[in-house]
């Protein structure tokens, strides 16, 4: 008997060929996703008890998993900060699909603020596909766009991905500080620019009372300085 599909979620699912699907381990992945190569925000997998080759006569049923609906309890938690710091877009997605939950804390933050931490754009990316929030505050008020706006290095890339995203600019931090803020105390340049361009205020003052240009300009940062002016 011919192997068959009995159900599926997805027009790209009926179209496999049900020979395809009893000889893979993983059924293959319809060419849909993002132009850069990012993995779609669904995956198939092909679900039976053992590893081996499915025999002609077994009924198939194709089953298609999201991203959201996850729980934090499916997946070593230790492993995917892990692989979201080191930047591994497969394993990232990987876990995910067990399922695992894209908002998952550890450390007091979230996998999306590490990522924006440690300038891993390619996993933002998937970890927003995923619906990671994009505005959490961990126990310091921070959210990933301050993160990414007051890293040591210029974040600007991902401080772009943040906005065009929809991150919200003018939230503080628990000293008052705003993302505009904190990037004009590290003179990141280009984040500042990023910044007010995308209708960041920048005349706000922190718990001391400090606005954007004052930061800048004790700390001796003149390109924003400049641009805050």
């Amino acid at each position: 008997m011919e192997p068959r599909v009995l159900a599926a979620t997805s027009p790209e699912a009926v179209a496999w060929e049900p020979r395809q699907l009893a000889a893979a381990e993983h059924p293959p992945v319809a060419e849909d996703g993002p132009e850069d190569g990012l993995p779609p925000p669904c995956r198939p997998r092909l679900l039976r008890d053992d590893k081996s080759q499915t025999p002609p006569s077994v009924e198939l049923h194709v089953v298609e998993m999201t991203f959201v609906d996850a729980s934090d309890q499916t997946a070593d938690v230790v492993s995917f900060f892990s692989a979201v710091a080191d930047g591994d877009v497969a394993k990232v997605e990987a876990l995910l699909q067990l399922p695992m939950n894209p908002d998952v804390s550890a450390w007091g933050g979230t996998p999306l603020m590490r990522a924006a931490a440690v300038n891993q754009t390619g996993v933002a990316q998937l970890l927003l596909e995923a619906g990671a929030q994009l505005d959490f505050c961990d126990s310091r008020g921070h959210t990933p766009l301050m993160d990414a706006a007051g890293a040591w290095l210029c974040r600007a890339a991902m401080v772009q991905l943040l906005l065009d995203a929809g991150a919200q600019r003018d939230l503080r931090n628990s000293q008052g500080r705003t993302a505009l803020m904190l990037a004009s105390h590290r003179g990141h340049a280009p984040v500042v620019r990023l910044l007010l361009e995308a209708g960041a205020q920048k005349d706000l003052r922190d718990n001391d009372g400090q606005t954007a240009l004052m930061l800048a300009t004790e700390w001796g940062h003149d390109q924003a300085r400049r641009l805050l002016q």
